[in-house]
């Protein structure tokens, strides 16, 4: 799905090994801007955290905070928000906050990409992490989350443009069923989405356009082509 005004990306293999995200459940005080309290998680009724930002930082850091990087970075983006059809209104959004801000309001997209990629508190900046580490995830580990997302809506073109939980699964059914051990991996997949049934056992009613997906993507490989890291900020 190519946007207007940004780079056509290619689609690389994702390599979980290249995952590289340095974060923890306690957090040090070097933080984004001039705040000087440690960061704190704030817990819905089921144990996530919410209200999460995804800000792009310079990388690494060299002083006690990580410095934001400039909106002009991502200026490019708010070409995209003029060319969306109505339908994709929420990718214009989402477009037009990464063009003003170089942030992601990153807690709607939180659970679709920990299916996607695997791992849990992927934007959260929570797997393998180091106790007492800011949680960051660096540029390598933007290239995987963005490759990732990339896999992703190229393998849902065919599908059309409305992600569903249920549309997601069909993806990934199909490229688990061709993956080494599909057996295994078809009954990991089906575990995930088991999880992510409430009580009732209803899974959640997931509606995101494919290009909003899109969009994410890109922020993350933005990111990663200019050397930039991502600050988990809630």
């Amino acid at each position: 799905m190519p946007i207007p005004g940004i780079d056509k990306l290619t689609f690389p293999a994702v390599a979980r090994a290249g995952l590289r995200v340095v974060a923890s459940r306690r957090v040090r005080q070097p933080v984004i801007g001039r705040r000087t309290q440690p960061v704190v998680h704030s817990l819905s009724q089921n144990g996530a955290a919410m209200g999460l930002d995804n800000v792009a930082v310079q990388w690494p850091r060299t002083g006690r905070f990580y410095e934001p990087v400039a909106p002009a970075e991502f200026v490019d983006f708010a070409e995209l928000a003029q060319h969306v059809p109505p339908s994709a209104a929420p990718a214009a959004a989402l477009a037009d906050h990464v063009a003003e801000t170089g942030t992601v309001r990153a807690t709607v997209y939180t659970e679709l990409v920990d299916l996607l990629l695997g791992l849990d508190g992927v934007l959260y900046a929570t797997e393998a992490a180091a106790e007492d580490e800011d949680p960051v995830i660096d540029p390598d580990g933007c290239a995987w989350i963005a490759g990732g997302l990339e896999k992703f809506v190229a393998g849902h073109g065919d599908l059309g443009d409305h992600v569903t939980l249920e549309s997601i699964a069909k993806v990934m059914r199909k490229v688990l069923a061709s993956s080494r051990l599909p057996d295994q991996q078809l009954r990991w997949l089906e575990t995930r989405l088991d999880a992510l049934k409430d009580e009732h056992g209803t899974p959640p009613q997931w509606n995101f356009t494919l290009l909003e997906i899109d969009v994410l993507a890109h922020f993350f490989r933005r990111c990663t082509d200019r050397g930039f890291a991502v600050y988990a900020d809630f």
